[in-house]
């Protein structure tokens, strides 16, 4: 089922894709396989999102997790948080976003790959720009940058812009 929904998926027939990945979730569910059952739902809330039934997707995401977290895998926690992160921020809940990043770089801690944690970190720090707290955003932006200067010079270089474009938006805010 996995198979033909991913098929239709990357046809783009969206519908039809989210058809197939209920079925092997229910499938799943019925064998009591949590792994499975999550991995349906992640691919539902993902169709969702394409279909732009964000609320729908983030029902999904939830349930998700709530079995992720069960299995206890670490990683699939912070993938799924990320992705509710993103769905209430495109429902529009920055608030409930920030929640859902801080929780995914709490567990990050534990699971320890900065790679992960310098994109949870640049998404949080794009959250609070949109919310206009740039304190927080600045604050963000530094634990970045501390990430990068023992690795990516590019990735530092990167980082520092956005602190530099940042300070502007700052400034600029206080002129005006």
């Amino acid at each position: 089922m996995f198979n033909i929904g991913s098929a239709y998926a990357r046809s783009g027939n969206f519908q039809d894709a989210y058809s197939y990945y209920e079925k092997a979730a229910s499938i799943y569910k019925g064998l009591s396989n949590q792994t499975e059952h999550m991995s349906g739902l992640v691919h539902m809330a993902s169709m969702s999102w394409e279909l732009q039934e964000l609320q729908q997707a983030l029902d999904h995401y939830k349930y998700a997790f709530t079995l992720v977290e069960s299995i206890g895998n670490l990683e699939g926690q912070i993938g799924i948080l990320s992705q509710l992160a993103k769905v209430s921020h495109g429902l529009g809940n920055s608030t409930q976003a920030i929640q859902f990043l801080l929780k995914a770089l709490e567990i990050e801690k534990v699971h320890g790959k900065d790679a992960k944690r310098r994109e949870l970190l640049s998404y949080l720090c794009a959250v609070y720009l949109t919310t206009g707290n740039l304190a927080e955003a600045e604050l963000t932006l530094t634990q970045i940058v501390g990430l990068d200067e023992a690795g990516d010079p590019d990735e530092l270089n990167y980082a520092r812009l956005k602190l530099y474009w940042l300070n502007l938006i700052r400034a600029a805010t206080q002129i005006l």
